[in-house]
């Protein structure tokens, strides 16, 4: 088995397009995890273990699941940044339009998801008074 993986037969058989190569790598995903929980137990399994984690077909898996947690960690910080800009910026108008908040109003503001402070951010154009506001977030 280690000749066919770093011989890089297994990566011809398997090329991009083959129906086959999700399941290869969940099946070398399992069997990697299995031959490290039994790598004290025999001495050639660390060799072979060795040679997965270092055939073709396992790095460029390794390398797309790190892109995509990059991505999605980009993605979740934009998210956070809009939302903590959303926030700042609605406290200010609200701050303007009806005078200081209350901690606890603040707090609740605070806590609003983007599209809620979106929402807030039009509505609280049309209060009058502090009492618009705790309908609103009623």
């Amino acid at each position: 088995m280690t000749k066919l993986i770093t011989s890089g037969r297994l990566r011809q058989r398997l090329d991009a397009n083959s129906p086959y190569r999700q399941n290869a790598l969940k099946l070398l995903s399992d069997l990697m995890v299995v031959l490290d929980a039994r790598q004290n137990q025999n001495n050639r399994e660390p060799e072979l273990l060795m040679s997965l984690k270092t055939s073709a077909i396992y790095l460029e898996q390794i390398e797309k699941i790190t892109q995509k947690g990059l991505q999605q960690g980009i993605e979740q910080g934009i998210e956070q940044g809009r939302t903590s800009e959303g926030r700042i910026l609605v406290l200010k108008m609200l701050t303007r339009k009806l005078g200081g908040l209350s901690p606890e109003l603040t707090t609740k503001v605070s806590e609003l998801s983007l599209d809620r402070l979106e929402a807030l951010g039009e509505d609280l154009l049309d209060f009058q008074s502090v009492g618009d506001l705790e309908n609103w977030l009623g």
